[in-house]
């Protein structure tokens, strides 16, 4: 019909809009987008008609600029729906809770309880006696189940037989099927994008209108959860430490308990029962930290094991990680490979990290060499910055060796012709050498055979280690010893870690 009705008055210009799941065919001669999130100046032009409407022009301004000091927030800001949230918020209270499970409860309690009544809006008897604490139990329990599943769009009858559940066990046993359906249907529709956390995607499909409100209403009913007789508990929680889906649930959950320690404890456990029972890559393990301890720098130990195993493993070094675990080694560690021209040469840490770091590199690149020859005369003048900055450091025995480098010659072919030579009658040998020599004085240049299966398990120990970091430094609260205690026992071999005294535990819901 739209399609003959835009053919016979052709003359106009005609604009047709949908939800993208309710889509089932495009119309002839109209061109088909997609509605894109917020840029910056989007934001600020939405947020300030918001506050001008509101009459208060000074809180647009504060409202800008506190979004513009908290990256994670403006981030957000890029959804309209969440956009009007955090205006809502602000405009309530005029500043941003600093913990995000904080700022998603206040404005979910502007969305359910204060939304109706500013809009003069009634509910539908059923939904009206619920109160503010049993909607947000509702949804909670709505969306852990459908997260668990995997379920992000949910069926209408689904989505009300969790209602018709829920209400059961609110009304009287006597509540016949016939009611318990009408008034299910009728909680869907009161809910159903009138708040904006339920909608109709399409005929019969609903999804929470924003993946953040399904993620803090899960992470919600696994804290209201522990303790009581439901079945839930950490456990619950811990076998999904891996699923990059889970991150934000595991995040917000830290954030909303009184205490995060028994969460942090488990995940570090988890971490370290992936590599418990490998022998060869506890090996891995205990080289890191014996290469580690023996280095005299000003960084933390397990700062400079996160180096280590990211050096080792060719892993690219995060330097956020270096900056959490000690600003020390950020500083000193800085990004590209000639890392000879841009470490100073006063810094002890500098010398010691710095100088491991290039020798590796220039390793790897001598190894990479057997079709390109002629870089040799490359790599020794990177060995040649080397000595200006590391020349305390040097060892005789690395310095002879790089000497024994054939020198640059006149012409460009005769260049080739030397290398060629020189890689066909001593390169294997030299490299050999330099590596023996590197582990004798550096115990840095090892070669680690991992297969696919250990460097795949490798992996996943530091990507959950790394999480694990984000985790302690996020808005939650842990006490100072269990914090400590996992940042010391990072990333260390499974002998080592039993001489740390571990914190008391707290007797973790659910934890073996």
């Amino acid at each position: 019909m739209t399609s003959k009705f835009s053919s016979r008055i052709y003359s106009n210009h005609f604009v047709v809009t949908c939800r993208i799941a309710a889509r089932e065919y495009i119309f002839e001669n109209f061109v088909e987008v997609e509605v894109a999130d917020f840029d910056d100046a989007q934001v600020k032009i939405f947020s300030s008609n918001w506050f001008r409407v509101k009459e208060d022009p000074i809180k647009a301004t504060k409202f800008l600029q506190r979004l513009s000091e908290n990256p994670p927030i403006q981030e957000l800001a890029t959804n309209p729906l969440l956009l009007t949230l955090l205006c809502l918020v602000f405009g309530e209270t005029g500043d941003f809770p600093a913990n995000r499970s904080e700022l998603y409860k206040e404005g979910i309690d502007v969305l359910l309880k204060k939304w109706d009544a500013k809009r003069n809006i009634e509910r539908a008897q059923i939904y009206k006696n619920l109160s503010l604490k049993r909607k947000e139990d509702l949804l909670s329990y709505i969306a852990w189940v459908t997260f668990e599943q995997k379920d992000y769009f949910f069926k209408q009858k689904t989505i009300e037989m969790h209602v018709s559940t829920y209400i059961r066990n609110l009304q009287s046993p006597e509540a016949d099927a016939e009611s318990l359906q009408l008034d299910s249907e009728a909680v869907v529709k009161a809910i159903e994008a009138q708040h904006g956390l339920l909608v109709e995607r399409a005929k019969g499909i609903y999804s929470f209108s924003h993946l953040t409100f399904q993620e803090y209403f899960a992470a919600r009913e696994i804290v209201s959860s522990l303790g009581s007789r439901r079945s839930l508990s950490l456990t619950d929680l811990i076998s999904h430490i891996e699923e990059k889906r889970w991150r934000e649930i595991f995040l917000l959950t830290a954030g909303m308990m009184r205490e995060a320690d028994d969460l942090v404890q488990l995940m570090k456990k988890w971490a370290d029962m992936l590599l418990e029972q490998e022998k060869e890559l506890q090996q891995f393990l205990i080289w890191i930290h014996q290469k580690s301890v023996s280095i005299e720098a000003p960084c933390n130990l397990p700062a400079k094991r996160m180096f280590y195993f990211t050096l080792a493993l060719g892993f690219e070094q995060d330097f956020a990680i270096f900056s959490v675990l000690d600003n020390a080694l950020t500083h000193a560690i800085t990004p590209g490979q000639d890392l000879a021209l841009t470490l100073g040469r006063d810094s002890h840490l500098e010398v010691a990290l710095g100088y491991d770091r290039a020798l590796d590199l220039l390793l790897y690149l001598m190894l990479s060499i057997k079709n390109e020859p002629f870089r040799i005369f490359t790599i020794k003048g990177a060995f040649e910055r080397i000595y200006n900055n590391f020349a305390k450091s040097l060892d005789l025995e690395l310095q002879q060796l790089v000497e024994s480098l054939p020198n640059l010659s006149p012409s460009y072919q005769q260049q080739r012709q030397q290398a060629e030579r020189w890689w066909l009658n001593e390169g294997k040998s030299w490299i050999e050498n330099f590596r023996d020599a590197s582990i004798r004085h550096r115990n840095i240049g090892r070669i680690w055979k991992f297969n696919d299966q250990q460097r795949s398990l490798l992996k996943r120990y530091y990507d959950v280690n790394k999480f694990i970091l984000d985790c302690l430094h996020s808005d939650c609260y842990i006490t100072r010893e269990v914090k400590e205690y996992i940042e010391m026992a990072l990333l260390l071999p499974s002998d080592e870690i039993k001489k740390f005294l571990l914190p008391q535990a707290n007797n973790p819901i659910g934890a073996d």
